[in-house]
């Protein structure tokens, strides 16, 4: 350099003490820049292929599918922008190595419109990861939220940012290259305590912040997810790439203090724009990961519906009364059964295509899984994988005393298979003393093992106890229910495949969510309810309990009934939906509530005449008695007692099994404090206002109490017994219909042990009805293996409170061993 040279040179920036300007060979450091954005784009668009050729297969586009190819178009030009901005000199020096009077008027543009655009282009690619991870973990309320709280708090964060670099570093006093140098010269735009450098730090804390946060959330709330294992690699794959992002927010950060520290904003420039290069391109990659995978499910699965079986069922086990044989060696006499092709009009109901999950396959259940439950099960057997056809009962043999010897209508089947054996236990049904007989049922429930259930209101009370029935039977259960401290709880308490849902029912937006979630179910409850005080006048009180109580009904109808109109096949469906004994008596005192469940009746009513003709959907509607749950004192997680005139959730639950097996509408749950009698008696007199005339509610009126009393005092209300439904893929001990004779016996052996005080012998008798009722809830989860006289003696132990219980007791084991009772 001539000396003259450098008496004429003048350094963008003076120097650090110590340190001497070099115009001439400082060196080039923004090759990293070149580098990184020089691969980061050609992934970029080969993840926005993905993503876009999935939508494609998929035809469905979504509001966040345009915005993302907004932020593509924007972070790709931003990339863009940066490649010949790096390359042109004077960029990738230190401040002081750049000659200001090589610096022109286009190239100061062009650096004060990359700092101007850094902000809006870092807030649309968080926003575009935050909105992402916010539609993955939708059911999770406080992680939506956190996003609500974020999206706008860093976007006033980089306005700030923008318009401090937009004032700070201002050309001044004109437009030409010498007013862009002297507003770079400005101490508010690159000195070390100036507003612009400090606003940057703040930016990039609160950018790093982000990050981490986004990326714990991210590791907390991943293992609840119900995927499968190649789904859940994908999630790793966002995690490694988030935890790259995370690392590249704390570099320009770092590097950002640094520029505060040394007073050199364009040499530290180059790592914060190599940073920020890969956080764009890493925001515009993840919302990809999925693309791939669904991608990979398109071409590598094979497109199933409900009638391919995948490889021939062995007939290993197949029962002499099994439908399910192969047509040319077994012809069916009954056509019914024999499967026929689709034809060609008819549209395939292709799984893959709905499906996000393979587990969700209707083939998910290998044989071996059905028979390692039963009695009849192969110890050694290796899986193989074959259509879960549903499990044909297996009559066994008359046995000696059986009760099936004497049936006349029940024909002689041959012998069970030999193998496979079952333990020769003392209560094996190998051991022929046992004196017990079987009965083959051949109509399918919807509570089998595979089958779907969607439960609102499932965190609690009823929807939880019947969630907790449904995977005793082995099925696939999703929760939804508002309240996510519940859902905790009912996630931890809850065995089996399920999968707990934040959600407001009220909301039909939130349904949609639910919908592409869980997809189409074989069992739907529509459960959720809310118990609220008010009176006229108060809006809010009717708006709270209509919008949950009817249109969380509504919605839930409005989503799932078009799935199941259009249904194909013989495999049982049901809806469900919990009403009240308020929305058909109606007592005074709670308006909105009883006209809600009113109106949630007339939908089921109505919904039950437009599937009169579809046998294999059932609808019914629950009316529950008094049940110990949160709408009547009972606090999820709170130990209480529960009142002695209540059901408790499980019995409704148990109820509620019966009447749908017995292809019952109304389901009419009486309780402790109330029979099935008055519960009848009292709706017969509700309806006689409206045939004789009289004033609505005068079971409550005083000038008709008495007369209401004494009618109902004199009516005769047949009772229909209630029999146990025992489903086809489990041989239950058939008890139920027994419980009668043996109450008989049982008031027999007490009065003959001397209890002829009444009091004395209803308290024994459970107020004459032996609670037969759950006794026949027992009978359903029996095993298959338990004797007679230890299930009753189970039974019975609430009976041993009184001192001449060994009298009776004996008598009713003799009974019993000599085939009397049962």
């Amino acid at each position: 350099m001539r000396s003259g040279d450098v008496f004429m040179a003048s350094p963008l920036r003076p120097p650090p003490s110590g340190v001497a300007s070099n115009f001439d060979d400082a060196g080039f450091l923004a090759l990293p820049v070149v580098v990184i954005a020089s691969v980061c784009l050609p992934l970029v668009f080969i993840c926005a292929f993905a993503r876009v050729y999935a939508r494609v297969l998929a035809k469905k586009w979504t509001i966040q599918d345009y915005f993302f190819c907004f932020n593509l178009v924007v972070g790709v030009t931003f990339i863009v922008y940066l490649i010949p901005l790096t390359i042109a000199k004077p960029y990738g020096k230190h401040v002081w190595d750049i000659d200001s009077r090589g610096l022109t008027k286009s190239w100061l543009l062009r650096f004060l419109t990359l700092s101007v655009f850094t902000g809006p282009v870092l807030w649309l690619s968080k926003a575009m990861v935050i909105v992402h991870l916010s539609h993955v973990f939708k059911s999770v309320r406080w992680f939506k939220n956190s996003g609500y709280i974020f999206i706008p708090v860093t976007g006033l964060m980089y306005a700030l940012y923008t318009c401090t670099v937009s004032i700070a570093c201002a050309p001044k006093p004109d437009s030409d290259a010498d007013s862009y140098i002297n507003g770079f010269r400005e101490k508010s735009c690159s000195a070390s305590g100036g507003p612009n450098i400090s606003v940057g730090i703040v930016m990039a804390l609160v950018n790093a912040l982000v990050d981490f946060y986004l990326l714990i959330a991210t590791f907390v709330l991943s293992p609840s997810m119900n995927v499968t294992v190649k789904e859940r690699r994908v999630i790793y794959l966002m995690h490694f790439i988030g935890i790259i992002a995370s690392i590249c927010s704390v570099i320009g950060l770092v590097y950002r203090i640094k520029t505060y520290v040394h007073n050199d904003l364009t040499g530290h420039q180059i790592p914060i724009t190599t940073a920020l290069v890969l956080e764009v391109s890493i925001s515009l990659m993840i919302p990809c990961m999925s693309s791939f995978y669904a991608i990979y499910r398109h071409f590598t699965y094979v497109e199933l519906n409900e009638r391919v079986t995948i490889g021939a069922s062995s007939t290993r086990y197949n029962s002499t009364l099994s439908h399910y044989k192969t047509p040319s060696k077994q012809p069916s006499r009954d056509n019914s059964h024999v499967s026929t092709p689709l034809p060609p009009e008819e549209p395939k109901k292709i799984w893959r295509k709905t499906h996000m999950s393979v587990e969700e396959l209707p083939f998910r259940k290998a044989s071996v899984d059905f028979y390692r439950k039963s009695p009849l099960a192969f110890r050694n057997s290796r899986d193989s994988r074959m259509k879960a056809l549903p499990p044909t009962p297996l009559p066994l043999a008359s046995r000696n005393n059986s009760v099936a010897d004497g049936m006349p209508n029940v024909p002689k089947t041959p012998k069970s298979p030999k193998t496979p054996k079952t333990p020769k236990t003392p209560n094996s049904i190998r051991n022929p003393t046992q004196n017990i007989y079987y009965r083959a049922v051949t109509k399918m429930s919807v509570f089998r093992s595979g089958s779907k259930a969607l439960i609102t209101g499932g965190a609690s009370g009823i929807g939880l106890a019947v969630a907790q029935s449904c995977l005793k039977h082995g099925m696939r259960v999703s929760i939804v229910d508002f309240n996510q401290e519940t859902l905790d709880l009912a996630r931890s308490s809850l065995e089996g495949e399920v999968e707990c849902l934040q959600a407001d029912v009220s909301q039909e937006k939130e349904w949609e969510g639910v919908k592409k979630k869980v997809g189409d179910v074989d069992f739907l409850m529509l459960n959720a309810g809310v118990m609220a005080r008010g009176t006229w006048g108060d809006a809010e009180y009717f708006q709270k309990i209509l919008s949950t109580n009817l249109f969380g009904v509504i919605n839930g109808l409005n989503a799932y009934v078009p799935s199941f109109q259009a249904r194909s096949g013989d495999s049982p469906a049901a809806i469900v939906i919990t009403g009240s004994k308020q929305g058909i008596t109606n007592p005074p005192g709670n308006a909105a509530y009883n006209a809600s469940k009113s109106a949630v009746k007339t939908l089921a009513e109505h919904l039950s005449w437009d599937f009169r003709d579809n046998k294999s959907v059932s609808v019914h509607l629950l009316v529950p008695g008094w049940t110990f749950t949160g709408l009547s004192g009972n606090v999820p997680g709170t130990p209480k007692e529960k009142p002695a005139g209540a059901w408790s959730p499980e019995q409704v639950a148990s109820y509620m099994e019966q009447k749908i097996a017995d292809d019952k509408f109304y389901i009419i749950c009486p309780d402790n404090d109330v029979s099935e009698e008055t519960d009848k008696k009292r709706m017969l007199w509700t309806a006689g206002d409206i045939v004789n005339e009289r004033p609505p509610l005068t079971r409550w009126r005083d000038e008709y109490k008495k007369e209401a009393e004494e009618w109902m005092a004199k009516q005769k209300v047949t009772l229909k017994p209630t029999h146990v439904a025992h489903e086809p893929q489990n041989i239950r001990i058939h008890l139920a219909e027994q419980l009668d004779a043996f109450h008989g016996i049982f008031e027999r052996e007490i009065l003959r042990c001397g209890h002829d005080d009444s009091t004395v012998k209803d308290k024994l008798l459970g107020d004459g009805q032996l609670h037969v009722a759950g006794a026949r809830r027992e009978v359903e989860h029996k095993d298959i293996e338990a004797s007679p006289l230890d299930f009753v003696e189970e039974l019975l132990q609430g009976f041993h409170h009184h001192e001449t219980a060994p009298c009776y007791w004996g008598g009713l084991r003799d009974q019993i061993a000599h085939g009397h009772a049962l």
